[in-house]
């Protein structure tokens, strides 16, 4: 609830929030809808996360 606390309130990334909660970032995102919190990802954000996924692939 701790993890789910601090990135409602913007003082945990979801990376962050996922460590502190001992968690992969998938279930994080699970546990975060589930509770109903809206995402606090900036669209230069996604387009970071897709460039990097694109330099993985």
């Amino acid at each position: 609830m701790l993890a789910v606390e601090r990135y409602r309130d913007r003082r945990a990334s979801l990376g962050k929030a996922a460590e502190l909660a001992g968690l992969p970032v998938g279930r994080m995102i699970e546990i975060l809808a589930e509770y109903g919190v809206e995402s606090n990802l900036e669209h230069e954000d996604y387009l970071r996360g897709l460039e990097n996924l694109r330099k993985a692939w």
